[in-house]
């Protein structure tokens, strides 16, 4: 006797499932099945296009004799030059709750360097902490200035600190 899986993980016999929820569920067990197909064929393609860049930059590097990281974009064209092929490197970068902490240890850093703190000194910690772009992320490179720069405040310190441990 066929029976289906409600969401609450309950057998139902076949006769009590009405011909539309049939439907349904076999259109969305097809689905599922068909994007779970491509998205391993996706990814096998992926390992291999990554791969034949892979051994490309390393003909490059031996060529050119110039050392080419791992990192960053790279282009290369078919001998005819009607096909490019470009691999642009954007790294994603996630911020973890010890940021919160340090954006608190700059703030009172920045109380304790000037006692009469104006709104100005201020709004250039707090800048560095705020979201941008259409994603509403934060900058990563304002984070990495605000980490270059030469200020001995133990709280500032503490705060570059836990900015570096922070990112995932």
């Amino acid at each position: 006797m066929k029976t289906y899986k409600d969401a609450m993980g309950n057998e139902v016999p076949a006769k009590y499932v009405p011909a539309y929820d049939k439907a349904k569920d076999a259109a969305a067990q097809a689905i599922f099945e068909s994007w779970k197909k491509e998205e391993a064929a996706l990814a096998r393609l992926w390992r291999l296009t990554t791969d034949r860049i892979g051994k490309i930059r390393e003909l490059a590097a031996n060529r050119d004799r110039v050392a080419l990281g791992k990192k960053g974009n790279f282009s290369f064209r078919s001998f005819d030059g009607k096909i490019e092929i470009r691999h642009d490197y954007a790294r994603n970068v996630i911020f973890d709750e010890r940021l919160s902490l340090a954006k608190e240890l700059i703030d009172k850093a920045v109380e304790e360097m000037s006692e009469t703190a104006d709104s100005d000194l201020r709004e250039l910690a707090a800048a560095a902490f705020r979201p941008r772009g259409k994603n509403r992320q934060l900058d990563r490179s304002r984070l990495h200035d605000i980490c270059r720069m030469n200020i001995r405040n133990a709280n500032w310190m503490k705060a570059v600190e836990l900015i570096k441990a922070a990112e995932v």
